[in-house]
């Protein structure tokens, strides 16, 4: 009996074996990107809910809290996600670097909702906002909304991430310093040069979509004038430069910019 269940056993490998070799294997993807349904897509990024003066702060974290950037301040919200054609919606923090850069990943989108309320927690106002006008409309809405002025009675060091090489690409942190009259940034252990600029001399902060992979993370690009294009030339992102901020480390740099007199209409 031994024998002839081994024998059985055998047969079936035989003849089971070039139908499971046919079958089709299971579509590779990234652990970190996951294709929504289409009915998932829909549903989270339906804004059909929100009504201005009628939606409260909680419901927008119900229904946003999975795109939550994670900006600290009552009166102000941000969600943000990828959009694809081939693969639906994902948190912006979704994508790995190497997703972002793959042929079958190249239509991915960036989008940001901007939300603003009141003193007593409902929404006062809404934007859906594209790369172009993102960093202005955040701008503007930290004014609108009171967030408070930044205390320089002592330099404010913010961190950042910045890249000091490319394919592959290579990050590190540094930290952007902030006075009155000036922005430094500091020089970092893979040999980030340090550099010293007036305030007037940074013309435009933009959003920049590289790289941007990692929850609350947002990567801007500065521009600065003439005066400081020699002195950046040795940057590997040099004018404009690609920064990496924490959300709530941006809002802090666009409230600073505001009170130093940068305006956020765009140039």
């Amino acid at each position: 009996m031994p024998a002839l269940a081994s024998q059985a056993r055998i047969f079936l490998a035989l003849v089971l074996a070039p139908i499971l070799f046919a079958l089709p294997s299971p579509k590779q993807t990234s652990e970190n990107v996951q294709e929504p349904s289409s009915a998932d897509s829909v549903k989270k990024t339906d804004l059909a809910f929100l009504k201005r003066g009628v939606t409260t702060r909680r419901e927008v974290e119900e229904r946003l809290g999975w795109a939550d950037a994670g900006i600290r301040f009552d009166r102000l919200f941000l969600a943000r996600w990828m959009l694809s054609k081939a693969h639906g919606v994902l948190p912006r923090y979704a994508l790995t670097e190497e997703d972002e850069v793959r042929e079958n990943n190249r239509d991915w989108k960036s989008e940001s909702v901007l939300l603003k309320f009141d003193s007593a927690g409902l929404l006062e106002d809404y934007k859906v906002l594209d790369g172009a006008h993102f960093i202005p409309a955040l701008g503007a809405w930290v004014l609108a909304t009171g967030y408070p002025a930044v205390d320089l009675s002592q330099p404010l060091e913010l961190s950042i991430g910045y890249p000091v090489a490319y394919l592959p690409l290579v990050t590190d942190r540094g930290r952007l310093i902030l006075t009155p009259d000036a922005i430094e940034l500091a020089g970092t252990a893979h040999g980030l040069p340090g550099f010293h600029m007036p305030r007037t001399s940074l013309l435009k902060v933009a959003e920049d979509h590289w790289w941007d992979t990692e929850r609350g993370q947002i990567n801007c690009r500065l521009t600065f004038d003439e005066k400081l294009r020699a002195k950046v030339s040795q940057f590997p992102s040099a004018n404009p430069m690609l920064l990496r901020f924490d959300a709530q480390d941006l809002v802090i740099f666009l409230r600073y910019l505001a009170q130093s007199g940068y305006s956020f209409v765009p140039r």
